[in-house]
């Protein structure tokens, strides 16, 4: 008889309930990188560079825009670097 993969539901992590099938190395990586102590500081820290360069981002896509701006009709705005 044909042996099938486990179900999704099956692959419980909890080892009270049933047995892993991930590798120990590999669970214990994962807990520690979702570890609340450990993920806080890299969120803090992605979030500052997110922030950081959207704020450089909209500087200079914003004053390159200001430079080539000629004005607005019904439609809105009106960027013309042909001018």
């Amino acid at each position: 008889m044909a042996r099938h993969a486990p179900a999704a539901a099956d692959l419980v992590l909890d080892s009270h309930t049933k047995e892993s099938f991930m590798d120990p190395k590999i669970r214990r990586s994962w807990e520690e990188f979702l570890n609340p102590d450990v993920m806080r500081p890299h969120l803090i820290a992605a979030s500052i560079h997110i922030a950081g360069f959207e704020a450089l981002k909209d500087s200079v896509v914003g004053r390159i825009r200001d430079f080539f701006w000629t004005g607005f009709d019904e439609s809105g705005d009106k960027i013309d670097p042909f001018l």
